[in-house]
């Protein structure tokens, strides 16, 4: 597995793999409305803007995008295992480059949004609870951050 940035040609598979962890991931706990906004705002267009805006990586494994996470500024988001490798360290590795990728940009903090699905995978690798917001339909939103240093 290597890491590579993102490209235009990538854009559709990471629509797809997005797509399908809403679905076969966080399906699990979320109203169908919430998940509907959640893969509007992950169409072809919103991602090629994202790659434009951030630092989008892909990992690979033989041709295939099977996680992404991507850096804004101070702030991880992105991060996304393919459904069917969760729980297979793909989700380490990722977290692994973005850390070191972060630190040596100079980052003495990194921040991120998750959901509840996610949390413990977050507080293992030394992210704390800044907030939590529920809402209505279901979703928790999380914001945490972690010392680099």
């Amino acid at each position: 597995m290597n890491f590579r940035r993102a490209n235009d040609f990538d854009a559709e598979e990471i629509v797809i793999l997005r797509k399908n962890t809403f679905e076969k991931i966080n399906g699990k706990n979320l109203a169908r409305e919430v998940l509907d906004v959640l893969n509007k705002k992950n169409g072809v267009s919103t991602i090629l803007d994202k790659m434009k805006k951030r630092e989008m990586f892909c990992l690979i494994e033989n041709e295939n995008i099977v996680g992404t996470v991507d850096l804004n500024g101070d702030e991880i988001g992105g991060v996304f295992v393919r459904y069917d490798l969760v729980g297979k360290g793909i989700g380490t590795k990722l977290m692994d480059f973005i850390e070191k990728y972060s630190k040596n940009k100079g980052l003495q903090k990194v921040f991120l949004r998750s959901t509840k699905y996610v949390k413990e995978f977050y507080i293992k690798r030394g992210y704390g609870l800044m907030d939590e917001l529920n809402f209505s339909s279901g979703g928790v939103n999380l914001y945490m951050e972690k010392n680099l240093i």
